[in-house]
């Protein structure tokens, strides 16, 4: 995977692949085309600046995704993040005044460094253009304190999950939100 030196290099390429440098044209899961009239996501996990895991998915995949997290981790996740993510994807003017100067985690609030862990979203809205603001980043914070609300039982369901979609990722933290 490509070491990007920026986070606008991350944010302009955020819905191409790292691996190709082409656009995502299908879902990861079930390899359904995707179109501008799709609501989907695109998540990539970096590790140092470099993209360590990303992944497209369609609706239908996102939320069948869903299961491997238990009821009361998905639950707890919600509780964590939601009030934040809810408002940011309802409020245009949030989501075009997200990145202005540094990005920081939609959730903690952190400002990110390039050397961080840390992971970006980038939403296909319908109706939307896809050079939107679309976007969010987790960051290391979040997403350890996200980590540490999950039962073990989807610790270990999201860990094969993750070895699915990148089995030589380095052992990282990767958020639930990346499956959820």
């Amino acid at each position: 995977m490509i070491r990007r030196n920026s986070f606008d290099d991350i944010i302009s390429n955020r819905v191409n692949s790292d691996q190709t440098g082409k656009p995502f044209l299908t879902c990861s899961m079930c390899d359904t085309e995707l179109t501008p009239a799709d609501l989907y996501v695109v998540a990539k996990a970096y590790h140092h600046a470099k993209c360590v895991i990303e992944t497209v998915q369609c609706l239908a995949c996102q939320m069948e995704s869903r299961g491997y997290a238990s009821e009361q981790s998905t639950e707890n996740i919600m509780l964590y993040s939601g009030r934040r993510f809810n408002q940011f994807i309802k409020d245009p003017i949030q989501r075009k005044l997200y990145h202005i100067e540094d990005p920081n985690c939609l959730i903690s609030g952190e400002a990110l460094k390039m050397s961080d862990t840390f992971e970006l979203y980038s939403f296909n809205l319908p109706g939307g253009d896809l050079d939107d603001n679309n976007f969010l980043f987790v960051g290391p914070t979040a997403i350890e304190q996200m980590g540490e609300l999950l039962s073990e039982e989807t610790r270990r369901s999201w860990g094969r999950r993750v070895e699915e979609m990148a089995p030589d990722s380095p052992e990282i933290i990767i958020s639930p939100v990346f499956g959820l």
